[in-house]
């Protein structure tokens, strides 16, 4: 009952303070239009006029001085950068012109053509020629490390380096199955970089110098507190070229940072680390290549640090100010609605205690009252509709308990009678098991029973229905358990479902009428099981059932059975209740969950 209480007045609170929520909406339309008159908008335009048009003039003029710095350190940084990517474009363009001429040597297509047709002589002389352009395609730039040429047909490699070698296929394959960018086709292969011209009986490879790229970024690292890096991709992630950090390696490590406020090309202010840094950025759409700069903001505001030492005293007195406006606020409007606040929070939990009226003509005066004469008002509402829901409750279970079949009743006395005539030695026990039946239908003390007395009620009722048809049933009823028999229930939760099978099966199977009952606990729930083996129920059976049930439908046939499942939810949860199914036999299983939670008081 007292679980049943709470859940009830959780519902009725949620849904009084959605309908104040909409109240409050419809308060806080009007409350602009008589803002002057309210302790908030008082203090609130009387902050704005006062702090924000000064505090805003303050911070543009410490920003456009800043700006302005920036931008020239910026503009001139990132003219370098652009100009260092197009550099770069035309050197590597001027490379991969030696390279696609080089497809076009004669020595190169006699070996890459027919190499078995070679005399020893002329294999040794076309090798030692191309050998020789490789080397010249080599000299040509410091950006190239090593030309190397692949012949498939021949099983070599001849390189700038080395004239001759044995054909490495696993590094031909990754050159050639190796994601591509678009432009200048730049290739990364094992922690290489490399421009490829391939043909389908050769492929001509030039891996560039990544120390040559190393090189440019530390000229450019020109000032103290400066830094470089050449990456290829994204920012975040892509291959490091070269980078010249300002102190460490550490500005490097952190570069997946910058991923998050670079621009393609353009300036981007950003935290690296611990450090405020302007960064420029230039990108290569040719190269697929990044040129980022960057610059520790301190350094490059030097000539600004009066100017922002007095913008960080202004700021203090606007502190200051803030702190006193807020003091204010918290002693005026934050303590009281904090307050109110609690009380609401108290009043969730069932307290419906007054609050101390603060004795002021305001707002919150107001609401304070409004706040006691609401709780007031909502525990009496609650109680009334309390005590008429479980009125209601207890007429429910009234009228199931007077709810006696009449061919039940009938049919026993009859049986008493032919028992009678006959002599049958059953008539004592069997006049026992109705007299209990009865006594425990007809007994109103008390809504609820525990497990076993219930069970045994249950019993009492399998055993007369086993006598009237002990020729064609067979009951499979299990004891309760020990642990379980002091659970308290509600009364006749168990009767219904016996008496939904007698009905639907055993009146109306001429032979081997099987009913069970067992008991098992899962996840918490104890769970006992009643089926039988009735005709082959079919699913659209099965589903109209129960859409009767857990719709709560009380149609003339399932009345009993929608009442045990309200009366269960309403006693152990939402959680808990009837399921049904298709038994193991064909006919229906019946599951009664009971959640058990010893702090709820049901064990």
């Amino acid at each position: 009952m007292k679980r049943l209480r709470w859940k009830w007045k959780t519902g009725r609170l949620v849904r009084f303070f959605r309908k104040k929520q909409l109240e409050g909406r419809r308060f806080s339309d009007c409350f602009f239009a008589y803002s002057f008159r309210s302790i908030l908008g008082k203090l609130t335009l009387a902050f704005l006029l006062i702090l924000v048009p000064v505090y805003a003039l303050g911070i543009y003029i410490y920003n456009w001085s800043m700006e302005t710095v920036k931008e020239d350190v910026a503009k001139s940084s990132q003219a370098y950068a652009s100009f260092y990517l197009e550099s770069l474009e035309k050197e590597l363009e001027r490379i991969k012109i030696l390279q696609y001429d080089c497809i076009n040597d004669e020595n190169l297509q006699r070996l890459a053509l027919m190499p078995d047709a070679l005399s020893n002589y002329e294999l040794v002389e076309n090798i030692w020629r191309l050998h020789v352009r490789l080397q010249s395609i080599k000299n040509s730039s410091n950006y190239v490390k090593n030309v190397s040429v692949y012949l498939p047909l021949a099983g070599k490699t001849i390189t700038s380096n080395r004239i001759f070698m044995e054909l490495d296929r696993d590094r031909l394959e990754g050159v050639q199955t190796s994601e591509k960018s678009f432009g200048a086709s730049l290739i990364s292969y094992q922690e290489g970089l490399y421009l490829t011209a391939a043909q389908s009986l050769f492929l001509i490879e030039i891996e560039l110098d990544k120390a040559a790229f190393q090189t440019d970024m530390e000229q450019f690292s020109i000032y103290e507190n400066c830094g470089s890096i050449l990456m290829k991709g994204r920012p975040d992630t892509g291959e490091i070229l070269g980078a010249a950090a300002v102190s460490s390696q550490d500005m490097v490590q952190e570069r997946t940072q910058m991923g998050d406020f670079l621009e393609e090309s353009g300036v981007s202010y950003g935290k690296l680390g611990k450090e405020k840094y302007l960064l420029i950025s230039a990108y290569s759409e040719y190269l697929g290549m990044y040129l980022i700069r960057y610059f520790r903001q301190g350094d490059v505001l030097i000539p600004l640090r009066g100017l922002g030492l007095w913008f960080w005293g202004f700021s203090l007195a606007v502190v200051v100010v803030i702190f006193v406006y807020t003091w204010f606020t918290y002693r005026v409007i934050h303590k009281p609605l904090q307050t109110l606040v609690a009380s609401f929070r108290r009043l969730e939990t069932g307290d419906f205690s007054k609050l101390e009226e603060n004795g002021n003509n305001d707002e919150f005066g107001y609401l304070y009252s409004s706040y006691n004469m609401m709780a007031e008002n909502l525990k009496n509402l609650i109680e009334q509709v309390y005590q008429a829901k479980i009125m209601m409750q207890q007429a429910q279970l009234k009228q199931l308990q007077s709810q006696i079949n009449p061919h039940f009743l009938y049919n026993s006395l009859f049986l008493i009678n032919t028992m009678a005539l006959v002599g049958d030695e059953n008539l004592v026990p069997f006049t026992q098991y109705l007299g209990e039946y009865f006594r425990f239908v007809t007994r109103n003390a008390s809504d609820t029973v525990t497990l076993l007395e219930e069970t045994e009620h249950a019993r009492n009722y399998c055993k007369i229905q086993e006598m009237r048809f002990s020729r064609r049933l067979q009951l499979e009823f299990q004891d309760c358990p020990e642990e379980y028999a002091r659970l308290k229930v509600p009364r006749l939760v168990l009767q219904p479902i016996l008496e939904n099978a007698f009905q639907y099966v055993v009146e109306r199977k001429r032979q081997d009428c099987r009913i069970g009952l067992s008991f098992g606990l899962k996840d918490g729930f104890l769970k006992i099981r009643i089926e039988d083996n009735g005709e082959d129920l079919k699913e659209e059976q099965l589903e109209e059932l129960k859409e009767h049930i857990f719709k709560c439908r009380e149609t003339g046939e399932h009345t009993g059975l929608v009442n045990v499942h309200k009366r269960i939810r309403l006693y152990f949860g939402e959680e808990s209740g009837l399921e049904l199914d298709k038994s193991a036999s064909g006919g229906l299983l019946v599951t009664l969950r009971f959640w058990l939670n010893r702090e709820n008081g049901k064990l």
